[in-house]
């Protein structure tokens, strides 16, 4: 078993992203058990084959970095594993509705939800900019960082909380600009106020196992 304890973390970026590659191929041609600790959720996602996932010394979820990204089963795991990390909005269940606050915005539930207070969560990539007036909620464009062919636009909903929203590069919105802000429900993350835990809107259970 080979043991790497923060690796990479006095490297430049340039020289981190490619000793990435080399670690993981390495690993694959000697076919040797390796443990990697690291506080760099980017490296865990490209390295390992599988992630544990800790807090205050406490193992809150394993799986592959596919089931942490796209189910993480706790708000920690959601708010850790992501990059650009995801925006966060508070909700409430009436039992058969959960209503986003500070937006008209609600979705119609499959399954029942116990009444109360939900957190919610949405990845930049999965928020569309529209037209005002043709999404859950119209906004202003605070801040545009071009990226390259993508940009990160910060918009500030009305009445609401700031939304990152990842645009076309080459043809983002304008700082000042009103826009209309679009989330698909299929594209939100329910965790419950109280503990955290993931909440399925579908009944189903999230894939990526969580830690008691």
């Amino acid at each position: 078993m080979l043991l790497l304890d923060e690796p990479l973390s006095n490297l430049d970026a340039q020289l981190r992203l490619a000793m990435r590659v080399e670690i993981r191929r390495i690993q694959r041609e000697v076919g040797i058990t390796t443990v990697l600790v690291t506080h760099d959720q980017i490296e865990a996602m490209t390295i390992a084959d599988r992630v544990v996932l800790m807090d205050a010394g406490r193992i809150v979820a394993h799986g592959t970095p596919s089931e942490l990204y796209r189910t993480p089963p706790n708000r920690f795991t959601a708010a850790f594993i992501g990059h650009p990390p995801m925006n966060w909005l508070e909700g409430r269940s009436d039992g058969r509705r959960l209503h986003v606050a500070g937006t008209g915005f609600s979705i119609e539930l499959d399954v029942p939800l116990p009444a109360g207070e939900y957190d919610i969560g949405v990845r930049p990539h999965q928020v569309e900019l529209t037209a005002p007036g043709q999404g859950f909620a119209d906004g202003t464009v605070e801040l545009v960082e071009l990226l390259g062919h993508e940009a990160m636009a910060t918009v500030r909903v009305e009445g609401g909380p700031r939304l990152r929203v990842l645009v076309d590069g080459g043809a983002p919105p304008s700082e000042g600009q009103r826009v209309g802000v679009r989330v698909a429900p299929h594209a939100l993350h329910v965790f419950r106020k109280d503990d955290g835990r993931r909440v399925s809107l579908a009944g189903g259970e999230a894939n990526a196992p969580l830690v008691q």
